[in-house]
């Protein structure tokens, strides 16, 4: 028996999979040379990391 529906678990899931991505990018922008902050930037740009609003 779950206790989560599941549609909510997903979007949890999804939310703090954002989240974490976010910061990654920030940190390797902050500490990381351009190749790697660029390729983190890419990645989420296809995951569309940022049309997600994690803080709603």
């Amino acid at each position: 028996m779950r206790l989560i529906p599941l549609a909510l678990r997903r979007r949890l899931k999804r939310r703090s999979f954002a989240r974490t991505w976010r910061k990654i990018e920030a940190f390797t922008y902050q500490c990381a040379p351009v190749p790697t902050w660029s390729r983190v930037r890419r990645l989420n740009d296809i995951a569309h990391v940022w049309e997600r609003h994690p803080e709603r």
